[in-house]
């Protein structure tokens, strides 16, 4: 409890905290005393009061014996801390409850990010919905679980948000034409760890049951989980192939649609429709007799040639790149592009659709770096330094150059926290973290791991002499004077340092170098000291 950066308690069946440790006191904001003079029934939200009491009577009954929930909490200046509760009790021989295990973890920047990426997701028009892979023993996706959708998905369904939250996408609609390939289309998002795109795929629609046509994007996320719109495209693609025989029919529907049309002839804008004007900015006069790639984000400029060239070649292609505003900003679209065959079926160009996709491109970056970044300092996680430490002690057992960690912990940031209160604290924190990765060299990493607690990979160092040189670098950098409103703070921190080899347990190195930043936090703190005995020599 004392060192685990979960806050976490031990309460009475009346609902005294009986036991507190220093996490729960810096989540909930107030110090141990005050906390073990109190109930959790006083420290809880009045409009979650009823749940938590519901589920507390379930378990003295005997009816349960665990159950977790979000709630909210009450800090002492009126704000409100949400957190992911988990309970569990431990009883007597009668059994009779004997006292009550809780663990809270601060969800409340996890909170704001869901209700921003609501906001993101139910301006879409087209359906989305965020899917998680359910895979079996041998690790195949066989299925998906809905996590979430937007209002037009839910439409769409003919379902509200209960009957789909939660439900395997299977269980809802069997194994039906259209769920089947949608489990194959996302599952090879995920597995690549590409965008799946398709146009004009036919589907039998598990919906209507009648066979239709539809655009589709499959985006993947975090681990294991993948972000999937689609646009019902039949009425569009029966118009495109009835009127496939006149030009001028061609020049009606692009005239009439939002998305922007185009067509261009060795590599030189010729026409474009109107709903440019709407979509970037521009006049279509603007852009005719213009190469394409005179409006598109240098960066993506060299994407956008080769795209050129392979639909020379025959082929179509559908890419996502950044075009210039009128107002000189850049904006994300979607660009579905192919060969142009004029009416006696000579090929005569390109054609080309694209449609702005700056709000999909926002929610599939915003669930990313949420998935693999802490959310206070914006440094990685502890998940995230982890893999990318495996993936480079792999690298370096070619190159043979030497990797350490050093584990850092704030000094004082409990007695920064219980005199300034949590926000001067959550401040320290987030300077600290800020000054470590201005002054760490190419190639480092840095993370939050827990409370206070960070850790710094330092990639391809000669010698012990050279990482502690580096470090002390980094320790002078976030010694220095911050001032915070009228507080000026002076951040010091306790750093263990050691070196791991290839193929060594990156955990055990972990622990090594915690315990010499224990033996320098006791020695006085704002050291660095190395793990002597463990580490390795020149």
């Amino acid at each position: 409890m004392l060192h685990s950066g979960v806050g976490m308690t031990i309460v009475s069946p009346e609902g005294r905290f009986l036991e507190v440790n220093p996490a729960l006191c810096e989540i909930l904001g107030r110090g141990e005393a005050e906390l073990l003079a109190a109930t959790w029934q006083e420290l809880t939200h009045p409009d979650d009061l009823a749940v938590d009491e519901g589920l507390v009577t379930d378990v003295i009954a005997g009816r349960r014996d665990s159950y977790r929930l979000s709630k909210r909490f009450l800090k002492p200046n009126g704000t409100i801390v949400w957190g992911d509760l988990s309970v569990s009790c431990v009883r007597r021989a009668s059994g009779a409850v004997r006292y009550f295990v809780s663990q809270i973890t601060d969800v409340s920047r996890d909170v704001e990010l869901r209700a921003m990426l609501r906001g993101v997701l139910d301006s879409l028009l087209d359906p989305h919905l965020a899917l998680r892979a359910a895979r079996d023993d041998t690790g195949k996706i066989t299925d998906f679980v809905y996590i979430d959708a937007n209002p037009a998905a839910f439409a769409y369904l003919g379902r509200n948000r209960d009957e789909v939250v939660g439900r395997a996408m299977r269980d809802l609609f069997g194994d039906s034409e259209a769920t089947l390939s949608l489990l194959r289309w996302g599952s090879a998002a995920i597995e690549s760890r590409k965008p799946f795109t398709m146009d004009d795929a036919i589907i039998v629609s598990a919906v209507s049951a009648t066979s239709r046509r539809f655009d589709l994007r499959a985006t993947p996320f975090g681990d294991d989980s993948v972000s999937l719109t689609w646009r019902d495209v039949t009425e569009r693609y029966e118009a495109r192939m009835r009127l496939a025989d006149s030009e001028q029919h061609y020049r009606l529907l692009a005239n009439n649609v939002t998305d922007v049309v185009l067509q261009a002839r060795d590599g030189i804008l010729q026409w474009l429709s109107p709903s440019l004007e709407s979509a970037l900015g521009w006049n279509p006069d603007e852009w005719v007799g213009n190469r394409f790639e005179d409006f598109t984000h240098p960066d993506d400029v060299a994407l956008a040639q080769q795209r050129r060239a392979e639909i020379n070649t025959g082929a179509t292609r559908i890419t996502r790149l950044r075009l210039r505003h009128r107002d000189g900003t850049y904006h994300w679209v979607a660009i579905h592009a192919a060969p142009f065959t004029d009416a006696q079926g000579n090929r005569d160009g390109i054609i080309a659709s694209f449609r702005l996709i700056d709000d999909q491109i926002k929610a599939e970056q915003l669930l990313e770096f949420s998935a693999r970044h802490d959310r206070l300092t914006g440094l990685l996680n502890r998940e995230e330094i982890y893999r990318r430490l495996e993936a480079m002690q792999a690298h370096e057992a070619r190159s043979g150059s030497r990797i350490f960690i050093a584990f850092a912990d704030v000094d004082n940031l409990k007695a920064s926290n219980d005199t300034y209160g949590h926000q001067v604290g959550d401040e320290v924190l987030r300077v600290v973290g800020e000054r470590m990765m201005q002054c760490l060299r190419e190639g480092d990493l840095v993370a939050r791991i827990g409370g206070d607690e960070l850790l710094l990979v330092l990639n391809g160092v000669g010698t012990v002499d050279d990482a502690v040189r580096v470090m002390n670098g980094v320790l002078d950098a976030v010694n220095r004077d911050h001032t915070f409103g009228e507080i000026t703070l002076r951040p010091r921190m306790s750093i263990g340092l050691t070196d791991i080899l290839p193929g060594q347990d990156v955990e055990s190195a972990v622990r090594r170098a915690d315990r010499a930043m224990y033996r320098g936090k006791a020695a006085g703190g704002n050291r660095i000291e190395l793990a002597t005995g463990d580490i390795n020599s020149d």
